[in-house]
């Protein structure tokens, strides 16, 4: 992993239990606070086949609601000063209380950058998403097999490893949509919103889209996708950028917008103006219990709602894939 641009010396890391029903809405919370991913330590039902982890093998396992899992989260000095621990604190009582949990005890400590970058290493591994997608950092070692893709993505800051609810879901609707689209378009267009990692237009280009446009807000985010699209040899399919270049002078074929509840909201007419009649949209990032908000916003603004999704595995996410008919 590369060292942030941003040039911190030292983290603080936040280490706490909390039964695993709790996990996505915790790490949620801290994903979308924070703008970078957490690392969610389950070694006893971390099972593997091969080098690639399992999904599916989880459902399987008769207690899997009845398990503390041990989650971590990385703050910068400026993040403790904001205050992100009163409101974590508040929002993990609003919580634990109202089902009547005790607030799991944090244990805080300071690391260094490098020890940081390490600790990520240690858990992140190669993973399968859908039927022939291989996920995995440059520092693992991975033999594909035949029809198999390899997608080399590094985090650095940002958020996109592929083994989230939300990202595998839209990997998994890309792979299955994919063939189809190209034979009614040989030559879509697709943005990726909030592109964090890069992961997503990175994906649609390796499943052959030749011209992605990716955005996102965040600078360490750009810097991050544009060494992953270099690293994965499809820069020349996809331009990074932050928002000036999503205007609505330019309409896609697919939009891939992986966001919270409230960025979807925000952001819902100037999307719905860039999709193309007969385009696609693939939301995601969302709760289970948000799905019928998104679908009065986006249908009462036009679109068709083609399915939902419930992630199978971790239930509390959801998936809505949109057309524009009209």
């Amino acid at each position: 992993m590369k060292k942030s641009r941003r040039q911190i010396n030292k983290w603080t890391e936040l280490t706490f239990k909390v039964p695993s029903q709790y996990v996505d809405i915790v790490s949620h919370f801290l994903v979308e606070s924070l703008g970078r991913g957490v690392v969610i330590e389950d070694p006893k039902y971390s099972k593997k086949i091969g080098e690639i982890e399992n999904f599916v093998d989880k459902k399987s396992e008769p207690d899997i609601m009845n398990r503390n899992i041990k989650i971590k989260a990385y703050l910068t000095s400026d993040e403790l000063k904001n205050g992100i621990l009163d409101e974590l604190e508040s929002i993990l009582k609003k919580i634990f209380k109202q089902d009547g949990l005790t607030v799991p005890a944090c244990n805080i400590k300071e690391i260094k950058e490098e020890d940081w970058a390490e600790n990520w290493k240690k858990h992140f591994k190669p993973v399968q998403v859908g039927s022939k997608i291989i996920i995995k950092p440059s520092w693992e070692t991975f033999i594909a097999k035949s029809g198999q893709i390899i997608i080399e993505i590094d985090p650095g800051m940002a958020f996109g490893t592929g083994d989230h609810p939300t990202t595998r879901m839209i990997i998994e609707t890309m792979e299955s949509m994919w063939d189809e689209l190209l034979s009614r378009n040989p030559s879509p267009i697709v943005l990726d919103l909030g592109t964090g990692t890069g992961i997503l237009a990175i994906v649609a280009a390796k499943l052959g889209v030749k011209r992605v446009l990716a955005i996102d807000i965040d600078k360490d985010a750009l810097i991050n996708a544009k060494e992953n699209i270099k690293a994965n040899r499809v820069e020349k399919f996809i331009t990074v950028s932050n928002t000036d270049k999503w205007d609505d002078k330019n309409t896609y074929d697919v939009i891939l917008a992986n966001l919270d509840l409230t960025t979807l909201t925000l952001l819902s007419k100037k999307i719905v103006n860039t999709m193309k009649k007969g385009g696609f949209l693939l939301i995601s990032g969302i709760l289970n219990d948000q799905v019928s908000k998104i679908l009065d916003t986006y249908q009462n603004l036009g679109l068709d709602c083609l399915c939902v999704k419930i992630d199978p595995i971790e239930k509390e996410w959801a998936e809505i894939v949109f057309e524009r008919i009209g």
